[in-house]
């Protein structure tokens, strides 16, 4: 599995998170490869810190698509 299929994906949602006073992204994205949800938690930077990947939860796929269906904007 690869981490980059989320984080270079056209359709990634990104949210900023906190845990333990540290800043945080989660990435979102429906990677084609694996027919699935998956998603990264990571430090930013100019080399992201992979933290965790991982297939979604469930509660996460249905925001996620809720997102796309709503308010991604291909343009």
């Amino acid at each position: 599995m690869d981490a980059d299929l989320v984080l270079e994906s056209p359709y990634r949602l990104d949210i900023e998170t906190e845990r333990n006073g540290e800043h945080r992204q989660q990435s979102f994205a429906y990677v084609f490869d694996m027919l699935m949800v998956l998603t990264v938690v990571y430090l930013p930077g100019t080399v992201p810190h992979i933290i965790s990947y991982r297939p979604a939860k469930r509660t996460e796929r249905e925001a996620y698509h809720d997102w796309l269906e709503n308010d991604y904007d291909d343009d």
